[in-house]
């Protein structure tokens, strides 16, 4: 991983000045950056922080004749780096691999540490993780729900899985495939498991002749009921103007609520 940061310039050693190791510090804010100014308004005084209008903020002062012809007075200089980022089977999204003492340099100043962040592939993956497990969704016709069903899946390493049932797999149902999750950490021989939550995806229409032969082998359940006592409904598909149509209804009926509970005219008291 390459970083751009600042380091403390070997030509003046830090001092910004062609003349060597000097005393450039601000006297004028004390090599703080800041100043306070006193401001006053009539018969008011106010005090106010700002940039030091010497060193423009720097904490030092190098006159142009003397800055360093290396890092032209600011006392460090810019470098490109390489750092080498180990990234262990098993790492966690969100953990941190730092570098002591890598960031950038100033005099006086201890060097702080640059730190990596593991986050996630932008690459589109049908995975996500828990620990060192993996879960994902799969569909499969309704055929292979009742007869048995072969999954192949595409592992995040490139290897091709493939997966088969060989029961009855009941719609929505989470079945786990052991030691394909994610190493674990620190013990890459072992493994954590894939889950795999199965969605049956059901025929749009069926033909007569294949209904009757789904219910040669599934029959229908036979229901006990007096025909004279019942009133016969037909279950229909919800259209997306039905949806409409009930969402306009229910504003109707709130707006009509509001007007009788408080939004219509008060009551008023006449005068005698």
């Amino acid at each position: 991983m390459k970083i751009n940061r600042k380091i403390i310039c070997e030509k003046c050693h830090g001092s910004g000045s062609n003349k060597g190791d000097v005393d450039t510090k601000c006297k004028k804010c004390n090599a703080t950056g800041r100043e306070t100014k006193v401001v006053r308004q009539g018969n008011t005084i106010y005090q106010t922080q700002g940039l030091c209008s010497g060193c423009e903020g720097k904490k030092f002062v190098v006159p142009d004749a003397d800055k360093c012809d290396g890092c032209q007075g600011n006392k460090v200089v810019k470098e490109s780096k390489i750092l080498t980022v180990e990234i262990e089977p098993g790492m966690q999204v969100g953990q941190q691999i730092s570098f002591y003492g890598e960031s950038d340099q100033f005099p006086d100043t201890v060097t702080g540490d640059v730190v990596f962040i593991l986050k996630p592939a932008p690459e589109p993956t049908i995975f996500t993780r828990s620990g060192s497990d993996l879960n994902c969704k799969h569909e499969i016709t309704l055929v292979e729900a009742l007869s048995g069903a072969k999954i192949l899946l595409k592992h995040l390493d490139d290897r091709q899985l493939l997966i088969s049932t060989n029961d009855i797999v009941q719609p929505g149902e989470r079945r786990k495939v052991p030691k394909q999750g994610m190493p674990v950490l620190n013990k890459p021989e072992k493994f954590g498991d894939l889950y795999i939550e199965i969605s049956v995806v059901l025929p749009t229409s069926l033909t007569k002749d294949q209904i009757q032969n789904i219910q040669k082998v599934l029959p229908l359940k036979q229901l006990q009921y007096n025909e004279k006592e019942i009133v016969a409904c037909d279950l229909q598909k919800i259209s997306e103007s039905d949806e409409n149509l009930k969402r306009q209804k229910q504003r109707q009926e709130e707006e009509e609520h509001e007007g009788h509970h408080g939004g219509g005219p008060g009551v008023q008291c006449a005068q005698q």
